[in-house]
């Protein structure tokens, strides 16, 4: 489902997070089911190796709560791995396949690293139709109201976390 923002006419879709979690005050409730794509992002020296991006339906019980967010989120070092994957397990149902996905065995189990560091998350996805871009920039002048449209864009999106 695609929702379309009254402000900037454009499409907003797939967008979720934690459902109770900090700053949410529920809001990502308010999304329906079939639009939420959710990730995990998983990282090595703050920078981003890989993710597991899933929808509702492909776990047997919430992962993004507010409690895994302030239990399981952040630094795991190689020691927790075995708990980390055990938990994974509990939460994806067994036809999706998380390790496959993150090619787990290859980032992290058969490599050199000795912690990683794991994030709840979300995805954002924006949607803006090529004919409203096509009205906004017809000639080098027409910059700033594409600008505001980008501008209200980000707004827009900020308003659905605050």
């Amino acid at each position: 489902m695609v929702r379309k923002h009254e402000a900037t006419g454009i499409c907003l879709r797939e967008v979720t997070g934690l459902d109770k979690g900090p700053n949410t005050q529920g809001r990502w409730n308010r999304i329906p089911a079939e639009c939420r794509l959710r990730n995990q992002a998983l990282c090595h020296f703050n920078g981003y190796i890989t993710g597991i991006q899933f929808r509702d339906g492909d776990v047997k019980k919430p992962l993004h709560t507010a409690e895994n967010f302030y239990n399981h989120s952040g630094k795991k070092t190689r020691n927790q791995w075995k708990q980390l994957d055990q938990f994974l397990d509990e939460h994806f149902k067994p036809e999706f396949d998380w390790r496959k996905q993150c090619d787990w065995e290859e980032n992290f189990v058969n490599t050199d690293r000795s912690y990683l560091t794991i994030s709840l998350g979300f995805v954002v996805s924006v949607s803006i139709p090529y004919a409203k871009f096509k009205s906004l920039d017809k000639r080098d002048a027409d910059i700033p109201r594409v600008s505001e449209l980008l501008w209200k864009t980000a707004k827009a999106l900020k308003g659905l976390i605050r």
